[in-house]
């Protein structure tokens, strides 16, 4: 698991993720998809596409400038993401989470990246994050959970 956050990281925004404190967590999630890499980059690389693939969430709206995205979840919550590292050559974005609303989680930075796999491409997505009022267990539970269902749901499209 490490190898894969390692490579992804190096890619997309390792000079953000490393300066995380050294106390935060590490998720990474890899989906593989039968899509050429242009395919599925167009479905991961539209910065308010997640509310396509990412299953708890409802809505998505852009900032005029299209870096920051509103997200409102199915449970009502509202977040606030701003992508801080874009290379669409490499398919990669790097977004933070500006306003976490009621989740319980903070300094969260995080990377979907595509990149070309055996019988098509991969999906990647990683992050890190520091629990906000609660266990490390639950937030990386929550966490991990919403990198599966978003990469598996985005890979069956």
């Amino acid at each position: 698991m490490f190898q894969k956050l390692a490579v992804a990281l190096a890619v997309g925004g390792a000079c953000l993720l490393g300066s995380a404190p050294a106390w935060a967590l590490k998720s990474t999630y890899r989906a593989t998809s039968k899509l050429p890499p242009a395919e599925l980059w167009a479905k991961v690389g539209d910065f308010c596409g997640v509310q396509n693939f990412v299953p708890p969430v409802a809505s998505c709206s852009m900032s005029p400038d299209k870096l920051t995205r509103y997200v409102k979840l199915k449970n009502g919550a509202d977040i606030v993401e701003v992508q801080v590292v874009r290379n669409d050559a490499k398919r990669y974005y790097t977004y933070k989470i500006t306003d976490a609303g009621p989740l319980p989680i903070a300094s969260y930075i995080s990377t979907m990246h595509v990149v070309k796999a055996p019988g098509g491409s991969a999906f990647i997505w990683s992050g890190t994050y520091t629990p906000k009022g609660t266990s490390d267990a639950e937030v990386r539970k929550l966490v991990e959970g919403l990198y599966k269902a978003g990469g598996d749901n985005l890979v069956s499209q």
